[in-house]
């Protein structure tokens, strides 16, 4: 059955498998299906109605605790339990187990087995078992896994299953002649760029007189109206509140029982107004902020970061007539506070900003127009030329150096910032992009034209609104001589790659059919959603 799976193309192997999966999938939803049973409640998860049972989870989860804790002390890391939470662990270990389940489904459906002698030997390989008696074997299996040896050796049947349908899978990918080829010639079709960029945002500009802003107005309205409309969330008003507070100061160095006392008496004052009382004469009586105190509490209108963040966050997270759940600590003060108007952010009308989007407008052609004048001065430069490395500095090296063209004597009195330059990493041919630059399909044409005799492209390129000068440097054409020699080792390569991707797929597509049901006090509904 083998050899003939392996003369079938990989749309066949998929097909098979996908058709396998249908049955697995009838048996074991139809009626009298295991599935149906209710699990029970020592289980960590479910698969197809067979139990993974929460032993073999925390079996699992401990050792693999263990291992990266004596990784982590090799490398004088702290691995706490927060830290294990976030690397997702419990989901990683329970997922493993899933798909083991899954996989030993699959290899019983084909009629898979797994011979004692497998057996033994997977258990000393594995594990270690060897040269035993069964009372120590057991022994062992019992305070290792908390189960008896033969539930121990279904489960490690099942993980030997698993193995060898991940074999039987991965023997069915192949990697054709021309499937190599056509890899290895999009692989080595490839460019490296140096490039100066000369960024508008970068250029500083004097703002433009007021005759400049009533031209462009008169003349050329449209172009305002539609920088206006292109900077959505520039012309705005801010988000602002009004607020009041009562305060209680604390003296230097309070005590914890000296913040309690001045946090219940505040939430005494603010139980009171919950009942009805009026915050502002509280506020006046009670608040010991001199400042506010005489105005009931009154902080004014406040925009974002206008008083101390801790202060600032409390207010800007209440709507309108809230007070803060608890009294909030700034500096030497313990204050509630209470929102009492909401301005929420809006946008002006051009009418009322226009003179502004104009002033901006003429600033950023200007800008622009001296970003371009810049590139363009740099091209011509090196086209008659000149060293790029003597005109640019590298992304790492300091901005400014000694004008060239002065004396030794006067160098390093006077240091101009030159345009930096920056290399990009490798591109293929076929992405149709230039790293950290962007899609620009002339540009990048330019590149895949230049040559090592050729390298300045002949003119400067815009992308977005930044202007580009770019020269290659270095440039990877497919050698067929090459391809011949090394074809072998680029086979195991890619056939590694292929294998890894579709078993991956095809085990994402059994987790998708399977009925998968993971113990609710062991993981969250997400882990569940997205098992």
């Amino acid at each position: 059955m083998l050899d003939m799976m392996r003369r079938q193309s990989e749309s066949f192997l998929i097909y098979l498998i996908f058709g396998a999966i249908i049955v697995v999938f009838v048996v074991n939803f139809g009626p009298g299906s295991g599935s149906c049973r209710p699990a029970s409640p020592n289980y960590a998860a479910m698969v197809d109605g067979d139990v993974i049972l929460q032993q073999a989870f925390y079996a699992d989860y401990s050792r693999q605790v263990e291992s990266y804790r004596r990784r982590a002390q090799a490398a004088n890391i702290e691995l706490n339990n927060e830290t294990l939470e976030k690397m997702g662990l419990k989901k990683q270990v329970i997922d493993a187990l899933v798909n083991k389940k899954l996989l030993a489904h699959e290899a019983a459906k084909r009629g898979l087995t797994v011979s004692d002698d497998e057996l033994v030997k997977y258990l000393e390989t594995r594990y270690g078992v060897k040269d035993v008696t069964f009372e120590q074997y057991s022994n062992w299996v019992e305070r290792s896994f908390e189960t008896t040896v033969s539930k121990f050796e279904a489960e490690v049947r099942n993980e030997i299953l698993g193995q060898k349908i991940e074999r039987f899978v991965n023997e069915q990918v192949m990697v054709s002649d021309d499937e190599l080829k056509a890899d290895y010639l999009r692989e080595h079709d490839r460019a490296m760029v140096t490039y100066v960029k000369f960024d508008p945002a970068d250029v500083a500009v004097d703002s433009p007189s007021k005759d400049a802003v009533a031209k462009v107005l008169a003349d050329d309205y449209p172009a305002v109206e539609a920088s206006y409309n292109e900077a959505i969330m520039k012309y705005r008003t801010p988000h602002r509140v009004k607020a009041r507070q009562i305060a209680h100061k604390l003296a230097a160095g309070a005590s914890d029982a000296d913040v309690a006392k001045a946090r219940s008496a505040l939430l005494d004052l603010k139980s009171q107004i919950q009942d009805g009382a009026d915050f502002a004469s509280l506020a006046k009586e009670h608040s010991q902020d001199a400042a506010t105190a005489a105005k009931g509490g009154d902080l004014g209108t406040l925009d974002r970061g206008q008083v101390a963040k801790e202060m600032d966050a409390a207010i800007f997270a209440l709507k309108k007539d809230e007070i803060t759940p608890e009294p909030v600590r700034v500096g030497d003060m313990l204050v509630l506070i209470q929102v009492t108007d909401i301005e929420p952010p809006a946008r002006k009308k051009l009418e009322e900003v226009k003179d502004e989007v104009a002033a901006n407008l003429l600033k950023e052609r200007l800008a622009q127009s001296r970003a371009q004048a810049e590139a363009d001065l740099l091209l011509a430069k090196l086209k008659k030329g000149e060293a790029l490395d003597k005109l640019t500095v590298g992304e790492n090296e300091p901005k400014d150096k000694p004008k060239a063209e002065k004396p030794k004597a006067e160098r390093g009195a006077t240091a101009v910032a030159l345009p930096v330059r920056y290399d990009a990493p490798w591109v293929l041919k076929s992405q149709g992009a230039i790293p950290r630059i962007g899609a620009s399909k002339e540009l990048f044409d330019a590149v895949f034209a230049l040559t090592k005799e050729q390298p300045l492209a002949g003119k400067v390129f815009q992308v977005g609104k930044a202007f580009y000068v770019v020269t290659l440097k270095d440039r990877e054409t497919p050698d067929p001589a090459k391809f011949d020699s090394e074809k072998e080792s680029l086979r195991q390569q890619a056939l590694w790659a292929k294998r890894t991707r579709l078993y991956r797929e095809w085990v994402e597509h059994l987790k998708q059919t399977a009925r998968i049901q993971y113990n609710p006090s062991l993981f969250s509904k997400d882990a569940e959603a997205n098992g």
